[in-house]
């Protein structure tokens, strides 16, 4: 029976806490990855960011206008009270990823993993052993798995 362990990237690109959204936005474009682990000094899981909780970050209509027309957006991005991306490039990882990130342990299935995916609708989930990251899994690991299986 396959277990996490087999199939999981052992050392997956992660960003640490004190990270900011910059360093964050380079190793994702950099690595062509969707998402990683963010740990501390101890390698720790401390949370995990994605395309998802940059984009929210960046969302100058949910934040700032939340239930106003577009129109109304327009005029306060014409009236320069828009975000301005720049200013936000600073702000670190630790502040804006998923503090409560859904995980598995590595010891665990393949199957549980999946079946975890699906519920949560997650793409990744951070291995852990000992509360240690060790590993991260995603769908295309699983993917992979399954075609080499005759």
């Amino acid at each position: 029976m396959l277990k996490v362990r087999d199939v999981m990237t052992k050392k997956p690109i992660t960003l640490r806490q004190n990270d900011t959204l910059k360093d964050a936005l380079k190793v994702l474009s950099k690595n062509r990855i969707t998402g990683c682990p963010v740990v501390d000094t101890k390698n720790k899981l401390v949370g995990v960011v994605g395309q998802t909780d940059i984009i929210k970050l960046v969302d100058v209509y949910g934040k700032i206008n939340k239930g106003k027309e577009f129109t109304a957006f327009i005029s306060s991005f014409i009236k320069g009270k828009a975000l301005d991306i720049k200013k936000i490039h600073n702000i670190p990882v630790k502040n804006f990823c998923n503090k409560k990130p859904i995980t598995i342990d590595h010891d665990s299935r393949l199957y549980e993993a999946a079946r975890i995916m699906n519920k949560h609708d997650v793409e990744r989930l951070p291995v852990l052993k000992d509360k240690k990251l060790v590993g991260i899994v995603s769908r295309s690991d699983i993917i992979k798995t399954l075609d080499k299986i005759d």
